[in-house]
């Protein structure tokens, strides 16, 4: 009995008239479909469910969705070192800055600083990095890591480039160095007129 091949993506909805065009008239149809999903030459594919959405051109939908997808290979490669995303940034600030100010670190990662305060008792509580009072201004708390969080962060380096490169893999080099050039000038924009970024 001959196997049941699965029809593709490019088949046409109409399975039952497929049967019934010549092979000319079958390559037109893909050739429209393709004209739908066109790309580049060695681009990635648009997603399937990209295709008639009528969010694909919200910008504020694709960056959730990206990130979902970030937080998610995140996670995966990162699940020995029990760090998320926003510990992981702080701590890799705080060892490339020893001595930092709570206030900076916040504003260099991207959070508030109620958010930072929280971040910084569990890192504190693993024993990666520390916090005291600054000499210069007693209201101003200071960050140092431990030797523990250096050990970690050179553990994670590895992961954290996995991570990486799982992210931007559609992409070619000169893609994904665009890309993140794009997005940064994008935060940067909105962060010096004022918006959430630079909370």
């Amino acid at each position: 009995m001959a196997r049941k091949q699965k029809p593709s993506q490019q088949d046409m909805p109409e399975l039952d008239t497929q049967a019934a065009l010549s092979g000319a008239a079958a390559r037109q149809d893909a050739s429209g479909l393709a004209k739908h999903v066109s790309r580049d030459a060695g681009a990635a594919p648009r997603a399937p469910w990209l295709l008639d959405d009528i969010l694909r051109d919200r910008p504020g939908y694709l960056v959730r969705r990206l990130h979902q997808t970030s937080v998610s290979i995140f996670a995966q490669e990162m699940a020995q070192f029990d760090l998320t995303p926003v510990q992981y940034s702080v701590l890799a600030v705080v060892v490339e800055q020893p001595g930092i100010d709570q206030v900076s670190a916040a504003e260099m990662v991207g959070v508030d600083r109620t958010t930072i305060v929280g971040v910084i008792d569990r890192l504190a509580r693993k024993g990666l990095m520390t916090r005291s009072v600054a000499d210069y201004d007693k209201r101003a708390r200071v960050l140092k890591s431990t030797r523990v969080g250096e050990k970690l962060m050179a553990r994670v380096a590895i992961a954290a480039e996995a991570v990486r490169l799982r992210l931007l893999e559609p992409l070619s080099d000169a893609e994904s160095a665009l890309f993140c050039e794009l997005m940064e000038r994008v935060i940067a924009y909105h962060r010096h007129a004022g918006g959430p970024a630079a909370a």
